[in-house]
């Protein structure tokens, strides 16, 4: 009787809401139609929950959601993304207010983070009062919400309640986005289509014959087709079919393509590395990856050379030029931090790019010219020295270092469950793989890339605290 009554309260607003449509659309109000049909789409949205809006942002950001930002790309501020984290957001807070009891305290990656964050705005506000830089406010607001979104994934994923079947069934929905991930790089590369390429954004990889994706820069499309790409082989190591186990092994082969036709060292040396440090880690996937990587090694001799341009990767592989640019740009970047030790030279986009000039040196036989007109150092943690000093850096470091310590007590504990341990072992690598990265690039400056890594870190945290519970 009381789902009966339920179920015809829910009609009333129903009736409501379609009768206030059909009176925009007689009357042609296309932007009210618009307007009800998103706050429909917000409402929708909140009630599904915290995890599913997760999800969806994991999933859309490098597959389809470059479509909806092209169309509204006008509108300041907003798009897809950014509306999905508001509600993320949103519902989080909703949380503290109504059940403050049960929310989960706050732990030593977190506190890092947010004194990070704090120090980052300090430094802003402190060089624009100087006169260091001409703000840019709208940039430099951008530049610090890609660090809050990129560390949310932490917040996020640490708060929701996580067994097995639902770790793999986020990896099952990631290694298909890993396959899209693919396509897009055989659409890119091989059929010369930018459908996928945002033409909002400068990206100049792309203009290189570097398959970016629905990304700025191929160096975060390549790493974030690695995380799948480990989240894969965790994956196998769950799995004991052997139809599964092999379907499986050919999606993270052509995962594998999407990596190699980023065509960007990184991500390359960062996969070889970290590839090695699972199969030292975890036996059991210890034959399946010296399997592959012998057959695959055999299969890119004889194909590659009917499908790439061998030149090209030649190119990339033996030049020289950003090499001598990183290291021009790495010794600029300390100078920075030790001239500036408590909160660096500003923390904004273009802080690094207005004071490098000033500190721009020689060092052995590579010119400071080398330096010249480069905006950021291609190194993450040199970026956060010289935009936040000594200060800042520490802060940064102690995220990583406590969330490697928080794996690695997770992967040594005998009293939760072995899965637990081995994707807290997983994550770690992950994390690793990231830090790999961040020794050439500046991931801060990759958001999706950071909040995917945080994302499984978290998750895996969660996995041994639920597990530990349930013994």
């Amino acid at each position: 009787m009381l789902a009966t009554t339920n179920s015809k309260f829910w009609m009333l607003p129903t009736f409501f809401i379609c009768g206030v449509f059909a009176l925009m659309a007689g009357k042609g109000s296309l932007a009210g139609m618009g307007a009800l049909i998103g706050l429909i789409a917000l409402l929708l949205m909140l009630f599904s929950g915290i995890r599913v809006i997760a999800i969806l942002l994991l999933i859309g950001v490098p597959t389809i959601f470059v479509f909806p930002n092209t169309a509204i790309q006008a509108l300041p501020f907003v798009n897809t993304e950014r509306f999905l984290f508001g509600c993320i957001m949103g519902l989080l807070f909703l949380n503290f207010l109504f059940s403050h009891k049960s929310i989960e305290p706050l732990i030593s990656p977190e506190k890092f983070a947010m004194g990070f964050l704090l120090v980052a705005i300090l430094s802003y506000f402190f060089s624009v009062l100087s006169g260091a830089y001409v703000p840019k406010p709208n940039q430099d607001a951008f530049f610090v919400i890609q660090y809050v979104m990129g560390f949310s994934g932490f917040v996020v994923a640490r708060r929701l309640n996580w067994d097995l079947q639902l770790i793999l069934r986020l990896i099952d929905i990631l290694l298909i986005v890993g396959l899209f991930m693919t396509a897009q790089a055989i659409l890119q590369y091989f059929l010369g289509m930018d459908v996928f390429v945002p033409d909002y954004l400068e990206v100049p990889h792309a203009d290189e014959g570097r398959v970016t994706g629905t990304f700025a820069n191929s160096s975060e499309y390549g790493a974030v087709a690695a995380t799948i790409l480990f989240l894969g082989v965790f994956r196998y190591s769950q799995t004991k079919d052997h139809l599964a186990r092999t379907a499986i092994i050919g999606i993270l082969g052509m995962v594998c393509v999407a990596i190699f036709l980023s065509k960007t060292r990184a991500p390359w040396l960062a996969v070889a590395v970290s590839m090695m440090l699972i199969a030292y880690l975890d036996a059991k996937v210890r034959p399946m990856i010296v399997f592959c990587g012998v057959l695959g090694t055999v299969a890119a001799i004889v194909l590659l050379p009917f499908l790439v341009d061998f030149n090209s990767i030649q190119e990339r592989l033996s030049s020289l030029a950003p090499i001598y640019n990183r290291l021009s740009l790495w010794v600029s970047g300390i100078s920075m931090g030790i001239q500036n030790p408590l909160l660096g030279v500003g923390f904004g986009t273009e802080g690094f790019q207005t004071a490098h000039p000033h500190y721009t040196i020689d060092i052995g036989g590579i010119s400071a010219y080398w330096a010249a007109g480069v905006g950021v150092p291609h190194n993450e943690f040199v970026h956060i020295f010289a935009l936040t000093g000594f200060t800042g850096l520490a802060l940064y470091l102690g995220v990583l270092w406590t969330s490697f310590k928080q794996l690695k007590l997770i992967s040594a504990n005998q009293m939760i469950s072995p899965e637990s341990r081995v994707f807290a072992m997983y994550a770690g690598v992950i994390l690793v793989n990231w830090m790999l990265n961040g020794l050439f690039v500046d991931t801060g400056l990759f958001w999706y890339l950071m909040f995917l890594m945080f994302f499984i870190v978290g998750a895996a945290i969660s996995f041994s605290k639920q597990k530990a519970a349930n013994q």
